[in-house]
């Protein structure tokens, strides 16, 4: 470690500089790159040694807070019991890096699964829209029965829209099957100790079948469209 007050190094023994001690390594950890490079973790009373710290000088606190406690509530009762400013983090504030990171993450496959179902309503349109020519003259006859234009794009609507609802029902139960394997059994991993972190929400739930749902009535309403008196001649 480097001595306090030396100012530039020695240029006849630049080792005058720092304070050394012998150690021997009891184990290695892996969590990320940032980590793994960065700490090393020792005895207590090596560091103060090496440091030349006593036990009344501290660089951090970590406090563990039970479930339920409000966190700001903590925050202001902290605050009166150092006579210095302090720096109050939690867990998100001490790695804002690496959670703007796995938000930005969250957004961008959000935005490609929107890119992606868009692309897939394209067939359901195509689908209703052969369907329609199909059933062209089941179509006719239920006009010439007294149906309204209207009510026979209602049904093709419904129709598309069962469809994508549906779909999306499914495709929401199994991505949930998926994430509650991964937090049960951990099978796909970071690192060879680390698994994939994950977590399950309901409002992220809600978003992507919101933006099935929407989606698939924004399709079904331009297929249903091609419903016209034209194609009734």
């Amino acid at each position: 470690m480097p001595t306090p007050g030396t100012g530039q190094l020695n240029a006849l023994d630049p080792s005058d500089a720092f304070r050394k001690q012998s150690v021997v390594v009891s184990g290695v950890y892996q969590v990320n790159e940032d980590l793994d490079s960065k700490y090393v973790f020792s005895d207590i009373e090596f560091a103060r040694t090496l440091l030349q710290m006593d036990s009344t000088a501290v660089s951090a606190i970590e406090l563990k807070l039970l479930p339920g406690v409000s966190e700001e509530g903590i925050r202001e009762q902290l605050k009166p019991l150092f006579s210095e400013e302090i720096v109050i983090k939690n867990r998100i504030q001490q790695n804002d890096a690496l959670y703007k990171m796995l938000n930005t993450e969250n957004i961008a496959v959000y935005l490609i699964f929107t890119l992606v179902l868009i692309i897939a309503l394209f067939n359901v349109i195509g689908s209703i829209i052969m369907m329609i020519l199909d059933k062209r003259k089941n179509i006719k006859t239920l006009y010439n029965l007294g149906a309204t234009l209207p009510e026979i794009r209602k049904i093709f609507f419904l129709q598309g829209t069962l469809l994508t609802t549906f779909g999306g029902l499914l495709g929401i139960l199994l991505g949930v099957l998926a994430v509650g394997a991964q937090l049960q059994f951990e099978f796909v991993n970071i690192t060879a100790t680390l698994p994939y972190p994950v977590s399950l929400k309901l409002i992220n739930v809600l978003v992507v079948f919101a933006t099935i749902t929407i989606l698939g009535l924004i399709a079904s309403k331009i297929a249903s469209g091609r419903v016209r008196e034209k194609l009734l001649n």
